[in-house]
């Protein structure tokens, strides 16, 4: 196991309440001077170096040999985007050449007239992506260019986050490991905003644990926030951790900033009504009856056990509605269309390691960023759960997935010596 408390500290040996990042620095210098500081360690760099080789031969792969998806749609850098929302997001595109602020404003204003008639909708997608795929022209050029942009968000994205695992003390073949798990390097070949929220969170997280903050990592967390919220509705639950961190940092530590708290509580209801329509109509895909493993969520609402007691059964089939959402989240799930059954285990493999993550995370990870956890799940548990929500997150799960595995491994491991040393015949002594 490599050492990294010579760069910065364990994240173990945190106080619960303090920031993830240790000993952050308060300047972009000396952000900068760190990080070079944590490169010169060979085993951090010979992980980026398998990150962005990984993403590139992949990227390179796809041209030559293009990956169907679910809907067995040919996803390659050569192609256009070929996932389902990639619709809407045009859709939007186009009212945002055709359709002046005044008639939006007026769109939402009649939303919020009869909110909860069926007719309506999302009114728009967040501009970020829309207008980056305006930006690359990719409905009439080559999406050539869009894809190589991803290719250099997605990478930028997992250094970061290599960093971040390799100053809370994992061993090397964990940075190995996460260099390589496939579901990032998906979400940048498909060409998904999910990909983009995922680098915004990012910056938001790495700049946010920080105490105290610099100008700089208020400008930047600030930015991350307000550019998520423009990207996915996700967004919304980083202002209201922010606003709850807010709150709690005054009452524990008593520091007064009323203005700071008051702008947040600005943000939150002018995104809370921005995004409301889409949080609406997501809601009404939850009344959808989802299946998860080829049984339908009313099933496991109305009990699945005819032959237990009704209060017995109902705690079963719930527990098991439970289980089989975290499951679904975690990517431990069946394909939902046609791919191929070694794609299915390559995509589900991570959850072998985030499954163990979220629970390390319920009760070894700092309150702080347990908040930030537990906000940005619930909603997406409130509704149909998938794999690609985690995006943002899934370096969080894999970094406690793998700090229970090292314990794990410790504790089986001591009690391997204990019990050879008491049954000698258990070791294999050579000759």
């Amino acid at each position: 196991m490599v050492s990294y408390t010579n760069i910065t500290g364990s994240m173990r040996s945190l106080d619960r309440t303090t920031q993830v990042i240790p000993t952050a620095p308060s300047t972009l210098r000396k952000t900068i001077g760190k990080f070079q500081e944590c490169a010169k360690h060979r085993i951090f760099l010979w992980a980026v170096l398998m990150a962005i080789l990984a993403r590139s031969v992949v990227f390179a792969g796809a041209i030559i040999w293009p990956i169907p998806n679910e809907g067995l749609l040919l996803v390659s850098p050569l192609h256009p985007p070929a996932y389902q929302d990639i619709s809407f997001y045009l859709s939007s595109l186009e009212r945002y050449g055709s359709v002046s602020p005044v008639e939006l404003l007026s769109q939402f204003i009649e939303f919020y007239q009869r909110p909860l008639e069926k007719q309506f909708g999302h009114i728009i997608a967040g501009p970020v992506f829309p207008g980056l795929v305006a930006l690359f022209n990719i409905r009439d050029g080559s999406p050539l260019p869009f894809a190589i942009f991803f290719l250099i968000v997605g990478s930028v994205t997992a250094i970061m986050w290599l960093w971040i695992l390799a100053i809370s003390g994992v061993s090397r073949w964990w940075l190995f490991l996460f260099s390589i798990v496939p579901n990032p390097i998906w979400f940048m070949l498909i060409l998904s905003p999910d990909a983009l929220f995922a680098f915004m969170v990012c910056l938001f997280y790495v700049s946010y644990f920080r105490d105290p903050w610099s100008t700089f990592d208020v400008i930047l967390w600030c930015c991350a926030a307000v550019l998520a919220l423009l990207t996915r509705p996700n967004g919304l639950s980083l202002l209201v951790f922010v606003f709850i961190d807010m709150i709690a940092r005054h009452l524990l530590y008593n520091r007064h900033n009323y203005l700071s708290l008051l702008g947040v509580v600005v943000l939150i209801i002018l995104f809370s009504l921005y995004l409301y329509p889409y949080f609406i109509t997501e809601l009404r895909k939850s009344l959808v009856d989802t299946q998860y493993f080829g049984i339908r969520s009313s099933e496991y609402i109305s009990g699945l056990i005819d032959i237990l007691p009704a209060w017995l059964d109902l705690l079963v089939s719930w527990a098991a509605f439970a289980g089989a959402k975290l499951l679904y989240f975690v990517g431990l799930r069946p394909s939902y269309g046609e791919t191929a059954t070694a794609l299915v285990f390559i995509r589900a493999a991570a959850g072998v390691v985030l499954l163990p993550g979220l629970i390390h995370i319920v009760f070894a990870m700092p309150r702080r960023q347990k908040l930030f956890v537990a906000l940005f799940c619930l909603p997406i548990f409130l509704g149909p759960t998938q794999d690609r929500y985690n995006l943002p997150i899934l370096p969080l799960l894999f970094l406690h997935g793998a700090l229970a595995y090292q314990v794990l491994y410790k504790q089986w491991g001591g009690l391997w010596r204990v019990l050879s040393a008491a049954h000698p015949h258990n070791r294999m002594v050579p000759k």
